[in-house]
């Protein structure tokens, strides 16, 4: 994977969980186009986030627990 492509994936999730960014990306993204795996799965956290939203709060520790329980 080319090194723009993982840093661009960071930053969408990073802007999801700390700034409350999905709003900005719903709909228009889908964890499909999340492609980097290791060591973090980017398409997994992007799904939990998607499942999460907006019925629950997505910040840092829902989510991992979100994650912990699929």
């Amino acid at each position: 994977m080319d090194t723009y492509r993982l840093d661009l994936e960071r930053i969408i999730i990073g802007s999801c969980l700390v700034e409350n960014g999905f709003d900005k990306v719903a709909g228009i993204l889908s964890h499909r186009n999340f492609k980097h795996t290791t060591p973090f799965d980017h398409r997994a956290i992007f799904k939990a986030i998607s499942a999460m939203y907006p019925t629950r709060p997505i910040d840092l520790l829902t989510v991992a627990h979100e994650l912990k329980e699929a």
